[in-house]
C-alpha cells in the first residue's frame, strides 16, 4: 500500500482491535479504525476521503510501555493485556471509541509508506526552510561572551 493520507492529524472512529502475530511469530496488538476527517494546523476538522488504517505494536517488555501510552493518549487504561481483546469478558470496549489518529510517512524498500499512532510523533526533521528561519529568529549563537575582568586581588595585610 503506497500513500493515501499526508502527515498530520485526523479523526478516526475505532472499529476493530485486539492481538494477532507479526510475521516473526511474536504477538502484536493493533487497532483498526476507519479515518473520518483531517485536522487542519489551525484545529478544524475537514472533510477527507474515509478508509481503514491500522495502529500496530509488538508486544514485548521493552515495548509494553509505549502501548500503555499511546492508549493512554486515547484515554484507555488496562492492567493486563487481556483487557485489551474483545474476545475477553471485561475487556475495554475500544468499538466506536472517537479518537485521534496521526499519520507520518516512511521509506521502505524505496517505498513511501504510511505509518500511523495514538500520539504525534516528536522529532520529525525540519525542512532547510525552517532551519534558515531559526537563523532569522536567533541569529549568530557563536559570538563570544564580552571578556570580563578578573576580580581584583587583596594584597594587603589589612584584614577586613
Amino acid at each position: 500500500m503506497g500513500t493515501t493520507y499526508s502527515p498530520g492529524a485526523y479523526h478516526a472512529r475505532v472499529t476493530d482491535n485486539g492481538f494477532t502475530k507479526a510475521a516473526n511469530g511474536e504477538p502484536k496488538f493493533f487497532l483498526q479504525f476507519l479515518v473520518l476527517k483531517r485536522v487542519g494546523l489551525d484545529g478544524i476538522a475537514r472533510e477527507c476521503e474515509q478508509a481503514h488504517r491500522h495502529y500496530y505494536r509488538v508486544l514485548r517488555d521493552s515495548t509494553i510501555s509505549w502501548i500503555r501510552n499511546d492508549l493512554r493518549a486515547i484515554h484507555v487504561e488496562f492492567e493486563k493485556p487481556s483487557q485489551l481483546d474483545p474476545q475477553f469478558e471485561g475487556a475495554v470496549n475500544l468499538i466506536d471509541r472517537e479518537i485521534t489518529a496521526y499519520c507520518s510517512h516512511t521509506e521502505y524498500k524505496g517505498e513511501t509508506r504510511e505509518e500511523w499512532d495514538l500520539r504525534p510523533r516528536v522529532g520529525t526533521k525540519l525542512s532547510v526552510e525552517e532551519v534558515r528561519n531559526l537563523d532569522d529568529i536567533f541569529g549568530p549563537c557563536t559570538q563570544k561572551p564580552a571578556a570580563q575582568t578578573p576580580p581584583r586581588r587583596n594584597n594587603s595585610d589589612e584584614t577586613i
